[in-house]
C-alpha cells in the first residue's frame, strides 16, 4: 500500500524530470564541445531519477529502465561524450518508453 502511494505522487514529478534531462540533452547536442560538464551533469541527475524510479515500478518497466540506466552509464564511462553517443541516448527506445508509459501508469 505504502509503495502504492509513493509511487503516485512521485513518479509524475520523476517524469517531469526525466523529460528536462532529455530536453536539455538535446540542447547540449547543438555545441557538446562547449557543454560537455554541463552534459556530464545532466546525466548524473538523470541517472538519480532512474534510480528513484526502479523501486517504484513493475517488472516489465524496470527491465525498461535498467536498459537506459545501462546506457547511461556506459556514455559516462568516457572523459568526453561524443556527440554519435549522446544522440543515440536521447532518441533511445527506453528513454521515450519511460516519458510515455509511466504517466498511463500513474492513470492506472
Amino acid at each position: 500500500m505504502r509503495n502504492r502511494y509513493l509511487f503516485l505522487i512521485r513518479t509524475p514529478q520523476l517524469v517531469t524530470q526525466l523529460e528536462e534531462h532529455r530536453s536539455n540533452i538535446s540542447k547540449y547536442l547543438g555545441a557538446l564541445s562547449v557543454y560537455q560538464q554541463e552534459l556530464k551533469i545532466e546525466l548524473t541527475e538523470c541517472q538519480k531519477n532512474l534510480k528513484n524510479l526502479k523501486p517504484k515500478l513493475d517488472r516489465s518497466t524496470r527491465k525498461s529502465l535498467k536498459a537506459l540506466d545501462n546506457n547511461v552509464q556506459r556514455v559516462m564511462q568516457h572523459d568526453s561524450v561524443s556527440s554519435d553517443e549522446t544522440w543515440a541516448l536521447y532518441t533511445n527506445r527506453n528513454l521515450k518508453l519511460c516519458i510515455t508509459k509511466l504517466p498511463s501508469c500513474h492513470s492506472e
